[in-house]
């Protein structure tokens, strides 16, 4: 589900609601794969959303990378 919201956001083009999604779940939550096996940040590539995709590396706390 909540790949499908990220992906939605992306698709709409808005970002707001997409950092939105980013900073109420967890880094495990957006970087946890979908049954296609697609995390928040494959779709970002998929859709060409470097935006978003600079978003989703930001949030992502030094010690976890």
């Amino acid at each position: 589900m909540l790949i499908k919201e990220i992906e939605n956001s992306i698709k709409q083009k808005n970002t707001q609601n997409f950092l939105n999604i980013i900073k109420q779940k967890s880094v495990e939550d957006f970087l946890m794969a979908d049954q296609s096996g697609l995390a928040a940040v494959h779709l970002c590539v998929k859709h060409n959303a470097m935006k978003e995709l600079l978003i989703l590396l930001e949030s992502i706390p030094q010690n976890e990378q």
